[in-house]
């Protein structure tokens, strides 16, 4: 099952996609972005937009929306008015987004890590076997009340 497929999977790629875009979008808001990353002493490339033909990329997007979310909660509380769009501004108060963020990220984060092992030539079918067995547990530990679980 390609999990990209599902319609809850696309409606949450198109949230992070209209969140990346709102900062790429803005040289201002990108820079009040890249202050806080500095300010609070957050390594990050940067938010990175899912792209459908490489397999860690939805990975990569909820890494950097997690990794960045303490700047957007430092943006919210003292820089409000930077928020001109309503949805990306409640977005960013949804909980729930982020949740799914997680959940999504502990999903990928097995295959991906997989996938680059198996592209280098520096996994076993053994080493495979042990990282869908991490997928399982992924997928297993996300609540049942989850409507894109498998």
């Amino acid at each position: 099952v390609d999990l990209t497929k599902i319609a809850e999977i696309k409606a949450f790629i198109n949230r992070c996609r209209k969140l990346i875009k709102f900062f790429t979008k803005s040289s201002q808001k990108l820079a009040l972005l890249r202050q806080g990353l500095t300010n609070m002493k957050i390594k990050s490339e940067g938010l990175e937009t899912w792209c459908p033909t490489r397999w860690g990329s939805l990975y990569n997007t909820t890494n950097s929306i997690l990794v960045e979310r303490p700047v957007f909660d430092w943006m919210l509380l003292k820089h409000p008015g930077s928020f001109t769009d309503i949805e990306i501004f409640n977005l960013l108060h949804d909980d729930s987004f982020f949740i799914t963020c997680r959940q999504v990220r502990s999903i990928w984060k097995p295959i991906k890590i997989c996938i680059n092992a198996l592209e280098s030539g520096s996994a076993s079918l053994a080493d495979c076997f042990i990282y869908m067995i991490k997928l399982a547990i992924a997928i297993y530990h996300i609540p049942d009340s989850i409507s894109f679980k498998p």
